[in-house]
């Protein structure tokens, strides 16, 4: 959890409410931070990454 928490670049998640054990996709994880693409909250978590966040959250930047 800590090395999960240290990811964050937001703060639109709080380390202790989703475990790494409750991840989708851990098994083809290269890094913590891959846990995490495209999910709905991504786009908070990471800011200045679009490659991150979900495909919704791309396009509604497109559109802005």
């Amino acid at each position: 959890m800590k090395a999960l928490k240290g990811t964050f670049e937001g703060d639109s998640m709080m380390a202790s409410e989703t475990g790494p054990c409750d991840m989708a996709g851990i098994e083809d994880a290269q890094e913590a931070k891959d846990l995490f693409r495209g999910k709905p909250f991504a786009k908070k978590m990471y800011p200045d990454d679009p490659d991150m966040w979900a495909e919704a959250d791309q396009q509604d930047d497109l559109m802005d």
